[in-house]
């Protein structure tokens, strides 16, 4: 990718928010060398990979992944034989290998959910031996255990045995020594190893001893008397033993970490890629980003695009649903803007300030982001082709030193643009035909123009030049663009349009900052007419606009209502529907029992006529029991049916009636006498619904 592009597009800036968001140093190493990929496979691959992280981090409980010293020179150590790591050494890898065997348990039974971040974490892989050598042998401040092994338990043992006989015998003698009178300097020392305590000439004569050591005014002698010179050398001699086994443990466990060095730098480059994921997520998070679809057709489809260094702090984010803070809501105006299908060239123009800039370098730089396998602030399903080469050439590029101006560095970069692009090539150029004399500008403009179309390179430019507006009436593969200017304000309002070219407001602006009118009336003479009407067009044009947006605007809120109304419809009619099968099946097996009821009844009935030889009484008991069944069974009959719904009679303009699938009131308009269908006003829409559903 062409170097000069990423530096204009300030794609440095992305990786240095990418590498803030890291846990751990090693993860950032990564963020520093990421460049866009050319491979559309890889690229998706990444942009999975951020996606499934962001989701775990969402809806799934605390991904166990924490920061992680960087053990790779340790490593690099113990594959050398006969050398052994330290304590605090091994301590961090016993770290790093908790963290890899809590990701193990993690992911373990979410492999469907989230196949490629499973795949990455299932390199890691646990080292239980490893891991209990090192819990065993140090403990959390990095020393070593006296439980290391039974040999430094017994060492350590025996060295405070012989530690606390030797100081016993010091502090005797310096409190014999306090009966003569106090010293201020009676303090127990150590000295090359060894414990002394203070002496001058005198008493050293009398006690003899070893000198070790004597203080800057000569004195007072540090000695270690002849009575405690053989504890000294037995402390001195387990302190050696003690040494050489906690070497024996460190060489052993060191040599367990030898033996899986192979597979330990994979569970490390697993975890440096997965601290990597996060940090994609977390700043996927940040700007509230989306995956983009890729493709290989040349085509640019942005809805709802942000620069994502407009509203995004550099510092690390913390997720939604952590305690402390929550995403900030952009204040960046997003931009809608498509390219490469019907057409391979836009033109934006605008006044200054007006954002022009930004929109070309929110285009280069969400690509260049999506390229390298990022989530952009975009709206879902915005879509970006995956270009081979990318050029832009953008601000003011002038350098004194090389003697090189303004116009020339533009030129030198645009000529690279221009020799090396094809159909698989975004050329960004800001705006061209500048800094030089107009006509030859806008000339030289429209020859670069062309040929990058002929060499079907999608391009984007911003220009002040109004001839290289009327492009777009020459070249079908041309549409114009702008940025919204508010005239009565004279602000802009970063509004991006597709499909209208802008004027550049200077006569206006400078009539405004206090300009002189006699002077703002001679430029406007000296504009031409066709130049005001042209300025006058585009103004009424804006305004047309903006009236047709705001007209939108109200249509997408009707447009809400109505769908809530639809689904609000749709559910009452499902609940309606349900409860009429509830009761439908109630009815059934209330009438089921009724009939068994009645038959269980008629036999005995039965059994008592012939019984009797059908005597007048029972015969009557029989008819009256029946009409009993009769009347009781119409009665239900009625009941369900009310239950079901309640019929109106005619219904006429004016009515008040009830909707029963909305379960809402309204006003009968009137009904169409052709289909029989009645008109009911809820609010400010109109219903057509059968006669049956209306009721009192």
């Amino acid at each position: 990718m062409d170097e000069h592009t990423l530096k204009v597009l300030e794609f440095d800036k992305i990786k240095k928010m990418l590498s803030s968001r890291c846990l751990s140093d090693w993860g950032k190493e990564p963020c520093v060398s990421l460049s866009p990929y050319k491979d559309k496979e890889t690229i998706e691959k990444e942009i999975r990979e951020t996606t499934e992280l962001k989701d775990i981090l969402l809806y799934e409980e605390r991904l166990p992944l924490a920061p992680i010293r960087d053990v790779r020179e340790s490593l690099k150590k113990a594959e050398i034989e006969g050398i052994h790591l330290e304590p605090k050494e091994l301590l961090n890898i016993g770290e790093m290998l908790a963290i890899s065997e809590a990701l193990l348990k993690f992911i373990k039974p979410k492999e469907e959910k989230y196949l490629n971040i499973f795949k990455l974490i299932s390199q890691l892989r646990s080292f239980d031996q490893i891991q209990t050598a090192i819990n065993s042998a140090v403990d959390r401040s990095g020393e070593i255990k006296d439980t290391a092994s039974g040999r430094l338990s017994d060492l350590r043992h025996q060295k405070k045995t012989v530690r606390n006989r030797l100081l016993d015998k010091l502090e005797s003698m310096i409190g014999a020594r306090k009966i003569k009178g106090p010293r201020q300097d009676d303090i127990i020392t150590i000295r090359d190893g060894r414990y002394v305590i203070p002496m001058d000439e005198a008493e050293f004569f009398q006690h003899r001893g070893i000198v070790h050591d004597k203080s800057k005014s000569g004195a007072t002698l540090f000695v270690e008397p002849l009575v405690v010179v053989g504890l000294n050398n037995q402390l001195r001699e387990l302190s050696l033993e003690e040494k050489k086994e906690i070497e024996r443990i460190l060489k052993e466990i060191t040599s367990m970490i030898r033996a899986e060095f192979k597979d330990l730098k994979i569970t490390v480059k697993a975890l440096q890629k997965l601290d990597f994921i996060y940090a994609k997520a977390k700043l996927s998070f940040d700007y509230d980003g989306s995956p983009p679809l890729l493709n290989e057709q040349g085509y640019i489809n942005l809805i709802e695009a942000r620069h994502p260094l407009l509203d995004v702090s550099p510092d690390s984010f913390q997720i939604a649903g952590e305690e402390e803070g929550e995403q900030k809501e952009s204040t960046a105006v997003p931009l809608s803007l498509t390219l490469g299908k019907d057409y391979t060239t836009l033109i934006i123009t605008g006044p200054n300030t007006g954002g022009k800039t930004v929109a070309l370098k929110t285009v280069g730089l969400l690509t260049l982001m999506a390229l390298s396998g990022l989530h952009v602030p975009v709206k879902p399903y915005s879509e970006i082709c995956v270009f081979k080469k990318i050029y832009a050439d953008i601000g003011d590029e002038q350098s004194i030193e090389m003697s090189i101006s303004t116009f020339s560095s533009h030129m030198t970069q645009i000529k690279k643009a221009v020799e090396d692009s094809d159909s698989e090539t975004l050329v960004l150029l800001d705006e061209l035909g500048g800094g030089t004399d107009p006509k030859e500008g806008v000339a030289l403009g429209e020859a670069i123009i062309d040929q990058l179309i002929k060499k079907e390179a999608k391009l984007i430019i911003t220009t002040h030049h109004g001839a290289l507006k009327i492009l777009a009436e020459e070249y079908p593969q041309i549409r114009n663009a702008s940025l919204e200017f508010d005239k009565e304000t004279l602000t802009p309002t970063y509004r991006f349009q597709m499909g209208y070219p802008g004027s550049s407001y200077a006569i206006q602006i400078a009539q405004r900052l206090g300009m002189p009118q006699d002077i703002i009336e001679f430029a406007q003479k000296l504009l031409g007419s066709k130049e005001r009407d042209l300025g006058l067009l585009l103004e009424s044009l804006e305004k047309d606009l903006k009236t047709v947006r705001e007209n939108r605007k109200a249509l997408d809120e009707q447009t809400k209502v109505s769908e809530e109304l639809v689904n609000l419809y749709k559910d009452k009619l499902e609940k309606l529907e349900a409860k009429e099968k509830d009761l439908k099946t109630k009815a059934l097996k209330e009438s089921k029992q009724m009939v068994e009821t009645t038959r269980v009844e008629l036999e005995r009935l039965i059994a008592l006529i012939r019984k009797t030889q059908a005597e007048k009484q029972v015969v009557k008991e029989a008819h009256h029991i029946l009409e009993e069944k009769r009347t009781s069974i119409s009665k239900e009959l009625e009941k369900f049916e009310e239950k079901i719904v309640k019929k109106l009679g005619i219904v006429k303009p004016g009515d008040a009636v009830w909707i029963e699938p909305l379960g809402i009131k309204g006003e009968v308009v009137e009904k169409d006498e052709h289909s029989g269908k009645i008109k009911v006003l809820v609010g400010n829409i109109t219903y057509t619904v059968e006669e049956s559903e209306l009721t009192l």
